[in-house]
C-alpha cells in the first residue's frame, strides 16, 4: 500500500488557461530530426489534470476520452535522485454526472466497475478527484506494478460493470525509452540549440513543461513530434528563447501504444495505452 500511495501521489494535477495549440515552424538545420513543435492546448482552467510527466497523456486525450485504461512504466530522473515505477490505472467517467462548482462543471462522477483485473491482478479502488481543489466524486482504479511490469508484454484489462457490458480489451507495452539528453540535472542555457537523445523503438513524443518546486506540479508548454526512427534531434535556441523565464523545467520522452474502444453500453470513448516515459528534470537559464 505504500507504494500504491506514492503513485497516487506522483499522478499530481496540473491545469492552465484555455489555448489552441499552435505550431512553431523551424528551418531544417535547425530541426534536425524534430517534425512541428506545437504549444500544447490546456483545458478548461477549472478541470484538474494529470500531469504529462506520470500519465503521457496530454491535455487534449484527458477532455476527449471519458475513459482511460493505462499501463505506465515511469522514471523521474533529478540527478540527484531517480525513480522508477510502474502502474496500470482505469477510470470510466459518467459524463451524464457532472460535478459543478461556482456554477460551473469541473469534472464528472467516476463509474465504478466492480471487480478490475490486470492481467489477473486486481485493481484497487481509489477516490476519483476532480477540480483545482481534489473534490472526490466517484472512484478510479489503481494498482501499482513495478514488480510486474514488463516491455514488448500483453496486458489485458477485464471487468464486468453492472452499469455496462463487459470489458476486455489488450495492448502491447513498448520498449522501454531511456534518455541520453538532456540528462537529470542538467544546466542548461536558453541561448545555444540543445541536443536531444535517446534510445528505444517505437512511436515517440516528447514534452515540455514547467515544473513547480513547491507544488510539485508541472504544466506542458511544447509537444514536439519527431520523424519516425529517429534517435536524435537538435531543439533549436529559438524554442528554448520562448519558454517561460523560469527556471526548472521537465522534458518528457515517451513511446507509446494506444488505440481507442467504444464498450457496449457506455456513453463515450476509452483510451487505451501502454507507455515507457522517461523524465528529466533541468534547471534552464
Amino acid at each position: 500500500m505504500k507504494k500504491l500511495a506514492f503513485i497516487v501521489l506522483i499522478l499530481g494535477f496540473a491545469f492552465g488557461a484555455c489555448n489552441k495549440p499552435a505550431p512553431v515552424e523551424l528551418q531544417p538545420e535547425e530541426s534536425d530530426g524534430i517534425l512541428e513543435v506545437a504549444s500544447v492546448a490546456q483545458g478548461d482552467s477549472g478541470f484538474a489534470l494529470a500531469s504529462v510527466d506520470s500519465s503521457a497523456i496530454l491535455p487534449e486525450d484527458q477532455k476527449k476520452f471519458a475513459g482511460l485504461l493505462q499501463i505506465v512504466h515511469v522514471v523521474f530522473n533529478g540527478a540527484q535522485r531517480v525513480i522508477d515505477t510502474a502502474y496500470a490505472r482505469a477510470m470510466f467517467e459518467n459524463r451524464t454526472r457532472p460535478v459543478w462548482q461556482a456554477g460551473r462543471i469541473i469534472g464528472y462522477h467516476g463509474m465504478s466497475l466492480g471487480p478490475v483485473r490486470i492481467n489477473g491482478t486486481f485493481l484497487i479502488p481509489v477516490a476519483h478527484r476532480v477540480g483545482r481543489h481534489d473534490s472526490i466524486a466517484g472512484i478510479e482504479y489503481l494498482r501499482d506494478l513495478t514488480a510486474l511490469y514488463q516491455p514488448h508484454t500483453m496486458y489485458t484489462w477485464s471487468a464486468t460493470p453492472d452499469s455496462i457490458g463487459p470489458i476486455a480489451v489488450s495492448i502491447e507495452t513498448p520498449e522501454d525509452i531511456i534518455v541520453q539528453s538532456p540528462r537529470g540535472g542538467a544546466i542548461i542555457s536558453r541561448d545555444r540549440d540543445l541536443v536531444l537523445s535517446w534510445s528505444g523503438e517505437g512511436n515517440l513524443f516528447f514534452v515540455i513543461s514547467s515544473y513547480d518546486l513547491l507544488t510539485k506540479k508541472s504544466k506542458p508548454i511544447f509537444q514536439v513530434r519527431m520523424r519516425d526512427g529517429s534517435h536524435r534531434a537538435v531543439l533549436s535556441r529559438k524554442i528554448l528563447r520562448l519558454l517561460p523565464p523560469q527556471r526548472v523545467y521537465v522534458f518528457t520522452f515517451a513511446l507509446a501504444n494506444r488505440k481507442e474502444i467504444a464498450p457496449v453500453g457506455f456513453q463515450g470513448r476509452v483510451l487505451v495505452q501502454a507507455t515507457s516515459v522517461y523524465n528529466s528534470y533541468i534547471e534552464l537559464r
